[in-house]
């Protein structure tokens, strides 16, 4: 699930714990009679196992003592109501489904805090909130908005106003936001791909200190992608990510010196970067430390 870093809109003086809400239970037995007495119905999928579930309860609870709209906020325990779990086809805990007029119009699964609930069921109010605060100057707001809409978990995917949002957080020097950019050019996500292009963006958002911008940099050097193939300019690159512990930069070092790419040929400076990478996280660069050491 994607974190919401700023928090722009906050609920003022929630207490999340010791709430005796009004948040329903449904059951296969009452759910039909409830869904007609509500307009608007926010449903939770629980069960007492789901260790994120017991998490998210005290928050959900906490957002309809605040909630001042006739929404209805519910909880099903879908161990013991298989014929609602069913009819929603759930497969994942938590999820939650928005209705309205008893057909749904929004679902996400995963926990929430606050303020992504928020976002979630007051999607335009909280929007219009961020994008004020973007429009202030704001870069790493405009940041969260495009990866709000690229993602489309919590708000609709929309690629065209993630590249709008992510255009102006670079313009405002915000080096995530040139490093998105390069990317939707990269991946061709609403934009026709455009290697020269996304090089520009990765070498704008690498000069800012974007680590994942200068491997993919390095990489397009290593490979010829939208510019010269160049080891020369790759290891550089490269090694400015893995000195930021990006592991995968660390791995295409351990790489380069394994074969010779632009480097003399060192199974040891091999060896020293794979166990960075290992070290960092990746675990196929663990697997290649094992059998250089053997």
């Amino acid at each position: 699930m994607l974190k919401i870093k700023a928090v722009i809109i906050l609920l003022c003086g929630l207490i999340i714990t010791g709430l005796n809400a009004e948040v329903i239970e449904l059951l296969d037995s009452n759910y039909k009679e409830k869904m007609k007495e509500h307009k608007k119905v926010v449903l939770m999928f629980s069960a007492p196992w789901c260790g994120a579930c017991k998490s998210m309860k005290p928050t959900y609870k906490a957002f309809e003592a605040k909630n001042e709209t006739k929404t209805a906020f519910t909880i099903i325990n879908t161990d013991e109501n298989e014929k609602v779990t069913n009819l929603y086809e759930i497969e994942s805990l938590p999820t939650f489904v928005v209705l309205e007029n008893g057909k749904e119009v929004k679902r996400t699964v995963g926990s929430l805090n606050i303020n992504e609930l928020n976002l979630f069921l007051n999607t335009e109010e909280v929007l219009k909130g961020y994008t004020e605060k973007c429009n202030t100057g704001d870069g790493q707001v405009c940041l969260e908005i495009g990866e709000l809409y690229e993602e489309g978990e919590l708000i609709k995917q929309d690629y065209v106003k993630a590249f709008s949002f992510y255009d102006k957080s670079c313009t405002l020097k915000n080096a995530e936001g040139c490093m998105c950019l390069g990317y939707m050019y990269d991946e061709a996500l609403g934009v026709k791909k455009d290697y020269k292009i996304a090089a520009k963006y990765y070498e704008e958002a690498c000069s800012g200190d974007n680590m994942v911008a200068c491997r993919f940099l390095g990489y397009f050097y290593d490979e010829g992608l939208g510019v010269k193939k160049d080891y020369k300019k790759a290891h550089p690159l490269y090694l400015k990510a893995c000195k930021g512990k990006d592991e995968y930069a660390c791995n295409n070092l351990a790489y380069m010196y394994s074969e010779g790419n632009g480097v003399n040929k060192s199974l040891e400076q091999a060896l020293k970067f794979y166990k960075l990478s290992c070290a960092y996280g990746y675990d196929d660069a663990c697997e290649d430390v094992k059998k250089l050491e053997k």
